[in-house]
């Protein structure tokens, strides 16, 4: 296995927030448009419009790793792959796991300290998923 660098490992994280954060604004927008109505139904599609564009963004996040045989969108563009422990491509259960605690605000600004002083490359998400991003070898 190949451990990416730092950067493109960074690269890829803020590739895959502007998707999630791209599709929330569509979702956004479109609430903005129907809750500017004063007709009470429009108003209640524009409130879940953005309920639904937090939760895709949210979705998107928590579940990208385990998408595409362990390449979310941006790991695609940057060349790279999650596995598991086995070899295999992340899944769905895993990908959470190792995503979920960079929705923690204070450990989302860890996580690169800990990429970049881990022999492996793993940060805190990968040591609890059992997980370890590689350079996709085609």
């Amino acid at each position: 296995m190949i451990k990416p660098s730092v950067s493109r490992r960074i690269t890829a994280f803020f590739l895959d927030w502007l998707v999630a954060t791209v599709s929330l604004a569509a979702f956004l927008i479109a609430a903005a448009a129907l809750y500017s109505s004063s007709n009470a139904i429009l108003n209640l599609f524009g409130l879940l419009s953005s309920l639904l564009g937090v939760i895709a963004w949210a979705a998107y996040l928590l579940l990208r790793d385990g998408l595409f045989e362990g390449a979310s969108l941006g790991k695609k563009l940057m060349k790279m792959q999650v596995l598991r422990s086995d070899g295999r491509p992340c899944d769905l259960c895993r990908s959470v796991l190792r995503n979920v605690v960079l929705l923690m605000p204070p450990i989302v600004f860890l996580e690169p300290v800990l990429l970049a002083v881990d022999g492996m490359g793993k940060r805190l998400g990968d040591r609890i998923a059992k997980t370890q991003v590689t350079v996709r070898i085609p």
